[in-house]
């Protein structure tokens, strides 16, 4: 845990959904490697009505499709999470 305590995962990222105004919701993601936790922040245009920031705290996450917690190897680019 200590050796990889200083390398964070980021990435930018988008909502995947059915609503057409949410498809346009920008993310950037954050992978701590050190404990395997998970942080989230909205970003937004300004007057756009939604409010940016913190939108998931940094916290261990369940992965409903491995039946476990989110680990560095499901983090790649392209992928799509849960």
């Amino acid at each position: 845990m200590f050796n990889m305590d200083q390398f964070i995962l980021r990435f930018n990222a988008r909502l995947v959904s059915e609503n057409r105004e949410d498809n346009s919701r920008q993310f950037i993601v954050n992978f701590f490697c050190g404990d395997d936790t998970l942080c989230t922040y909205l970003e937004t245009d300004k007057n756009s009505g939604i409010n940016r920031g913190k939108y998931l705290e940094r916290m261990r996450h369940w992965n409903k499709d491995t039946n476990d917690y989110y680990r560095e190897k499901d983090m790649q680019i392209g992928d799509i999470i849960n």
